[in-house]
């Protein structure tokens, strides 16, 4: 069977697939049941039989066997307040393994677990069968795109569903890239383009140079991986539920049945006020009761208002990352369903200058996918080239494909090369818990960089440190990424071993690391793993004023660091100082082990981390 190549927009609504057809133009692929688009919904019945998209919606299965929000999960820990908040609202039960959260479902009165990648993978197989079945051919490598803000373990979960549901990974592409070169090859924009992609569940922002169709440089990425359409459903469910309850009447909240309902209601309210003025009214039919809401487009704009302009903050960010301000971007291109709600459209408008800075022209459902399987296209034939080796991005040229593209209109003939940036900083956990950053948020990728360091104190048995992303100094307030323990075969002082890092960054944003003893070569490998802190995503509608005071945070715990550090110097210096004079018969050894004795208990009271800065230095007047 001949194989085709296809690009895949996995996402947390709905999913959608794309394949370059022979005059070299972009296709959306139908399914089975008509439509362009297929819901990110999953469906365990009792017989065994797994279910998706529209199957899954219409099936009688008990809704706690339902699954959805995948995206939502994947790559998360239990324990963060995104999965907490949002397992309030699910009506399937989610529970902890071994720290990551997984779906349990009830068979036949046998409890199964089912992990995030997987119900991930069951959504890529369904689109993988409907594409070969419309097609006629083999489908077996594709491009998924992810959230521009995306960290590594939910890129490398990603990559996980993809192998799960049979496919090799051409690439991964942030959603926000892909719009672009959608829309770039199209249109052959020389120019800065501000893509604002707003989707179902997440919500990113972009800014990249275009150079005539032929070249797509990401300058920024932003964005929150926990907002979108679903966040103003719940806000209208919400506002419903008050209503009814003012009217004396009292929702069956706790019948998954009856919420699952009122959701599709609820949305279905959200989608026609987005298209016309007049009010609508919210009905559901229950036990026997009608319930009954009317929704009126000010109405919606206050439930979602707070939230939709916090996403300009986020917008602003971007900004100040690409170093532009908004009269230097040419166009504003939207991306994701949500971005079809009036606010949202109304405020990009006012803040960028007019209508004539939005680009339209392809559904903002599809644009996505159609980017997708063009970049798709272009990798078919690419013979892929050896790991990347790149130290230095600011003096070594980038690592890109590039090959012909089929055109939009067969006398031009294209090339197209596609750079991306990492959207945090990349680095590990230094004693007491700070973030000593390796990778810079921004860095373009692939990328590749060594460090070195000592082991911090005497007799030190092993190094065993976190890897984390984020922008944090403290690293309980960052991702957790994983862990890479390496054993020290004998004792020595401090600062006795050298060790090197490795950070890597492949193709695909994946980060691989590796931490070497250089005398010996002995290495360890990072493990990824679920046991970092709980992480707690900023809250959008205050994004400002929490970075204001994360900063403040931030610096005060950078501070207590030092002072740790440099009051741990000095007792090292005064035990060498010691040592050296025992060496030398300056000192007999009962008074030198008497010194030494007091010194060491200074470093175990300094092991225990005393929170407040200006207790070292009383600590030291006591010497």
């Amino acid at each position: 069977m001949e194989e085709e190549v296809i690009g895949i927009d996995l996402g947390t609504t709905y999913s959608c697939a794309a394949y370059v057809d022979e005059h070299g133009a972009p296709k959306i692929i139908v399914n089975s049941f008509g439509t362009c688009t297929t819901p990110s919904v999953v469906a365990y019945d009792n017989e065994g039989k797994v279910l998706v998209g529209e199957a899954a919606l219409q099936s009688a299965v008990d809704p706690k066997n339902i699954v959805y929000d995948s995206k939502r999960m994947i790559g998360r820990q239990f324990i963060d307040k995104p999965i907490q908040d949002d397992m309030k609202l699910w009506p399937f039960k989610v529970v902890d393994q071994v720290g990551k959260p997984h779906v349990e479902l009830n068979i036949n009165g046998q409890e199964k677990l089912v992990a995030p990648e997987e119900v991930s993978a069951e959504i890529l197989k369904e689109i993988r069968g409907n594409v070969e079945h419309s097609l006629g051919k083999k489908i077996s490598r594709a491009v998924i795109t992810v959230p521009a803000y995306f960290d590594n373990k939910q890129r490398q979960e990603t990559m996980n569903a993809a192998e799960k549901a049979g496919l090799t990974v051409l690439r991964l592409v942030s959603e926000p890239t892909a719009a672009a070169i959608a829309y770039n090859l199209s249109n052959q924009i020389d120019d800065n383009i501000l893509i604002y992609d707003l989707g179902g569940g997440t919500f990113d922002v972009s800014i990249v140079k275009s150079h005539s169709g032929k070249k797509l440089l990401v300058l920024a990425i932003q964005g929150h991986t926990h907002l979108g359409g679903q966040d103003f459903d719940q806000g209208i469910m919400e506002y419903a539920l008050e209503e009814f309850k003012s009217e004396g009447k009292s929702f069956p909240e706790d019948r998954p049945k009856a919420m699952k309902r009122l959701r599709t209601a609820c949305m279905e309210a959200k989608h026609k006020l987005t298209f016309q003025d007049k009010p609508y009214e919210i009905q559901i039919e229950c036990e026997g009761a009608v319930y009954t809401c009317m929704l009126t487009k000010e109405k919606l704009e206050e439930i979602c208002g707070p939230k939709i302009r916090g996403t300009l903050d986020v917008v602003d960010q971007a900004l100040k990352m690409a170093e532009l301000k908004e009269d230097q971007i040419k166009y504003v291109l939207l991306v994701g369903g949500s971005t079809r709600i009036p606010l949202v459209q109304n405020l990009l408008k006012e803040k960028f200058g007019g209508e004539h800075k939005m680009l339209h022209g392809i559904n903002p459902d599809h644009a996505v996918a159609h980017g997708a399987a063009i970049y798709a296209h272009m990798l078919k034939k690419v013979t892929p080239e050896p790991k990347p080796r790149i130290k230095d991005p600011e003096t070594k040229p980038a690592t890109t494909i590039s090959a012909p593209v089929p055109p939009p209109h067969p006398s031009s003939a294209l090339q197209l090369e596609v750079q991306d940036i990492i959207p945090l900083s990349i680095g590990f956990e230094c004693r007491g818990g700070l973030f000593q950053p390796v990778i810079e948020k921004g860095t373009k990728f692939p990328y590749k960089k060594e460090t070195t360091s000592c082991t911090a104190y005497d007799n030190q048995g092993s190094v065993f440190s976190g890897i984390y992303e984020g922008e944090r100094a403290n690293v309980k307030n960052n991702f957790k990424l994983g862990e890479v323990g390496l054993r020290l075969l004998n004792k020595k002082e401090k600062q006795g071993y050298k060790l090197k890092e490795t950070f890597e960054i492949d193709i695909n944003g994946i980060l691989h690391v590796t931490t070497t003893e250089i005398a010996t070569g002995n290495k360890a490998e990072i493990e990824i793993s679920y046991n970092g802190c709980a992480h707690k995503e900023m809250n959008i509608e205050t994004y400002v004023e929490e970075s204001l005071r994360c900063a403040e945070e931030d610096q005060a715990f950078r501070d207590l660091i030092q002072t740790r550090n440099s009051f741990e110097s000095t007792i090292y210096g005064k035990k060498r100082a010691i040592e050296k004079e025992m060496n030398d018969n300056k000192l007999s050894k009962p008074d030198g082990e008497k010194g030494l004795e007091l010194l060491n208990s200074y470093l175990e009271w300094s092991d225990d981390f005393p929170q407040d800065k200006n207790v070292y230095a009383e600590k030291l007047k006591e010497l």
